[in-house]
């Protein structure tokens, strides 16, 4: 599928050239005035006169062109964006499904028909594909910023189409329930802005009741811890409760492997990782996690829950107070490195809310 840039309406044209009008009146104006002041013996070098006057004339129009040109979306960030949604088009039709999502018609947002997010099930392929379509809305969206009003808002209307198509918003819905790294001015478009002093939202793109669908569903299917945890910066005497974490053979197969040959070289390296809190119930240690930088806003993370304590829904809890935690240090995205066999730390992270991505590396 190939797509273009909304045309301009007949009103922008004619907005532009007013502005070339006015433009042009005001560089013949200070010719008219400079002229005036000109002394007789000045009129020798007419030609030079002539010729810094064209040279203005081609600079004020070499600026109105770049300035026009981005005001009409022509930008690196907008070219980027549409391309990326071109090609993640392209790729559905080579799946019959995808293709048929494609193809479906938008409901209203206000209407009965309801996919339940849950009811949708896609292969691991589709669902990176997905991925791939929310990750092109969001950034058309922000590239919209670059257009004209009128163009921004023809996009905007596009994407409230697609994002309304049932399976669509029935995927995007199960897929961005408290997700950690949506752009905010999409995500309030998307859900749209809470109403002052009610619990509701408006102006949105995807009603609010498909979340609140969502949200119910969870808050009454899903287990709530209700333990009090703590998250404390590790010190030099949980050094021993995290070199007990580190030596589960279960956790070393699935963790990277820590030095464990003495104290010293532990924290050494607890310090290296960036910044670890030993997670605290009461008086007793239960878990331990890190927090790395991937860039100022961007962190990842490794979590640890004692053996004894596990399978005893202590997974919520703990989630909840490492992102309070890296929601303090001022983190805006979480990720984690999870292997493909890591079936409760996966399951976890996806009932929090966290959206799966897929690379291949080998070691050579």
């Amino acid at each position: 599928m190939k797509l273009q840039t909304p045309k301009k309406s007949y009103g922008s044209f004619l907005f532009d050239i007013l502005i070339g009008v006015i433009v042009l009146a005001l560089v013949v104006g200070l010719a008219i005035v400079i002229g005036q002041r000109l002394k007789p013996q000045d009129l020798s070098n007419w030609g030079g006169w002539l010729n810094t006057f064209v040279a203005g004339l081609a600079l004020v129009g070499s600026v109105c062109a770049i300035v026009m040109q981005a005001r009409q979306g022509e930008s690196s960030s907008w070219n980027i964006a549409l391309a990326r949604l071109g090609q993640v088009y392209d790729l559905a039709q080579s799946n019959e499904r995808l293709a048929r999502v494609m193809a479906e018609s938008p409901d209203l947002i206000h209407s009965s028909q309801t996919t339940d997010p849950d009811d949708v099930v896609f292969t691991p392929q589709e669902t990176i594909w997905l991925g791939s379509l929310f990750l092109a809305f969001e950034q058309i969206y922000v590239a919209t910023n670059s257009l004209r009003p009128e163009s921004r808002r023809v996009w905007r209307l596009y994407l409230r189409n697609q994002l309304n198509k049932p399976t669509i918003r029935a995927a995007f819905v199960r897929d961005s329930t408290n997700a950690k790294d949506y752009h905010h001015d999409f995500w309030r478009f998307v859900r749209g802005s809470q109403s002052k002093g009610e619990p509701r939202y408006i102006d949105s793109a995807i009603h609010s009741r498909f979340f609140d669908m969502q949200d119910n569903r969870q808050s009454s299917g899903a287990v709530r811890d209700a333990r009090t945890l703590v998250a404390k910066k590790v010190t030099r005497e949980d050094i021993d409760f995290w070199m007990t974490l580190y030596s589960d053979p279960e956790v070393k197969r699935q963790m990277y492997a820590p030095p464990l040959e003495s104290n010293t070289a532990f924290w050494d390296y607890l310090v290296g990782k960036g910044k670890a809190f030993t997670v605290w119930e009461n008086e007793r240690r239960i878990a331990g996690f890190t927090l790395s930088n991937v860039s100022q806003f961007i962190g990842t993370f490794g979590v640890a829950i004692r053996k004894d304590i596990r399978g005893k829904r202590y997974g919520h809890g703990v989630m909840t107070v490492l992102e309070s935690e890296a929601a303090r240090i001022g983190y805006k995205t979480l990720r984690a490195d999870v292997y493909c066999d890591n079936y409760s730390c996966i399951g976890l992270l996806h009932k929090s809310g966290y959206r799966k991505f897929i690379w291949l590396e080998k070691n050579l």
